[in-house]
């Protein structure tokens, strides 16, 4: 799902639809970098190069990251557990809806592992 065609809607569409998004400075800037013309007439919702560029990249830290913690570094391991926390409560607050025990679970198992 995380790399296929279709995470880069889901990514991109559920960012603009979060509740920090809405009439706020950065909105705007936000929607046409990453929407052809949100505010057209009629409107054009189809996604620029930018949101699967967006998608791919929030996709590889979820993959990549966990990896470092089987590294001996414990900073390695702190930045792993950090950013592993800070991803699963950016997915919570932009998405909350039956996910959200599923990624509060998941954030709270990375740290007690």
């Amino acid at each position: 799902c995380k790399l296929g065609p279709t995470f880069k809607y889901m990514f991109t569409l559920n960012l603009v639809s979060a509740k920090f998004m809405v009439d706020v400075p950065w909105a705007g800037w936000f929607r046409r970098t990453f929407i052809r013309g949100h505010d057209s007439t009629p409107p054009d919702y189809r996604l620029r190069p930018a949101a699967q560029l967006l998608a791919q990249g929030a996709a590889l830290v979820e993959f990549a990251v966990p990896l470092l913690t089987w590294t001996n570094q414990p900073s390695c391991v702190l930045f792993s557990i950090v950013t592993f926390m800070c991803m699963h409560t950016f997915i919570v607050a932009t998405l909350i809806i039956d996910v959200f025990c599923w990624n509060f679970t998941d954030a709270v198992w990375f740290v007690i592992l």
